[in-house]
């Protein structure tokens, strides 16, 4: 779906309104999706000014799109609001409408207008309190279906991916692409963290299979978060369910920390999150996963933020914030994955 064709008629179906009761329709653009694009709709009701709703709908641009069919990004988001909103605690904006075509290709959400709020800034990154409100919002999202078998009954939800040898043998020639792309701006020392890694992503990918799952967002960071939203009544909300899966809920955890906290902030309270994190998972009922567990695979999934930054650098449109976006990303991720000894993960599941 494109903004041309939203109108009074498509507004009114998709809220089940009466004919002819929705007027004075007009919309702005709002965020800086990479994926689908995103607008604030303002109409009256029979008269009176309405609630603003926001809009998400299927990206202008081709590269973004392209990547938002064949990821089925525009399939989870939609279906998350579908089958899994209330299965979790999390608080996310509520849903009033949402539609995809057969294909998969062209989606529509109506969703709440959490405004006036802060948008998250991962080049800013969190303050520590902040860092607190997304930990127990993570929980909020793993802990009521850890490991439950609803989610293996969803055929729309993926799990972690497997590749072939052709796919695999790509992946370590992408970091000369990365080095073209941010040349000058990533030190050669966490270059080569990624000449490592990709060397040896199947393991990474192993190390998830083997971990408790549950459901995942995938994309855990500051630019899907709104802070103080709803004129402050919602401490933090969570946005974009494009990447949602089934995995590891402590992924989401380690790349959030990795990427949303400068080095120094992350080095003196990670020890701290994880274990809020941990007692917020045995507070929700999850009882059989030990915090030197959960350290262990928070350690593992340190290389997400270095896996998302590059693999969306090379996937989704180019823009200068995004490009400052990813090479943050992996400028963390990379001295996160040094600080922890983390390549010695790979070195061990490959033994």
């Amino acid at each position: 779906m494109r903004i041309t064709d939203v109108d009074t008629q498509w507004l009114e179906r998709s809220l089940d309104l009466e004919s002819g009761s929705v007027s004075n329709l007009s919309y702005e653009g709002v965020g800086a999706g990479q994926v689908a694009d995103t607008y604030r709709i303002s109409f009256d009701r029979d008269g009176v000014r309405a609630d603003s709703l926001v809009l998400k709908i299927t990206s202008r641009d081709e590269s973004s799109s392209s990547t938002g069919r064949s990821e089925q990004n525009y399939l989870r988001e939609v279906r998350f609001y579908q089958d899994l909103m209330e299965s979790v605690k999390v608080r996310s904006p509520r849903c009033f409408h949402a539609e995809i075509t057969d294909d998969a290709t062209e989606f529509a959400l109506l969703l709440e207008d959490l405004s006036p709020c802060t948008i998250g800034d991962q080049l800013v990154g969190c303050t520590i309190a902040e860092a607190e409100l997304v930990v127990d919002e993570a929980v909020k999202l793993h802990a009521p279906v850890w490991g439950a078998p609803q989610l293996k009954e969803l055929p729309w939800l993926p799990t972690v991916r497997s590749f072939g040898a052709a796919e695999l043998a790509y992946w370590p020639k992408v970091m000369d692409r990365v080095r073209a792309r941010f040349d000058g701006e990533i030190d050669e020392e966490l270059l080569k963290v990624g000449d490592v890694f990709y060397q040896n992503a199947a393991g990474y990918l192993e190390l998830q299979r083997r971990a408790p799952w549950t459901l995942q967002h995938g994309d855990f960071r500051p630019d899907n978060l709104l802070f103080g939203a709803n004129a402050g009544s919602v401490p933090v909300a969570v946005l974009d369910w494009q990447t949602v899966q089934r995995g590891p809920g402590v992924l989401d955890l380690s790349f959030f920390i990795s990427g949303a906290l400068t080095t120094e902030l992350r080095r003196a309270h990670e020890r701290e999150l994880v274990a809020r994190y941990h007692d917020g998972l045995r507070a929700l009922g999850v009882l059989d996963y030990s915090l030197d567990d959960c350290w262990r695979d928070y350690v593992r999934f340190s290389f997400q933020g270095y896996f998302v930054g590059v693999g969306a650098a090379m996937s989704v449109k180019q823009t200068a914030r995004g490009d400052q976006v990813f090479a943050s990303m992996i400028r963390r991720a990379g001295q996160h994955i040094l600080d922890l000894d983390a390549l010695s993960e790979l070195s061990a599941v490959r033994a």
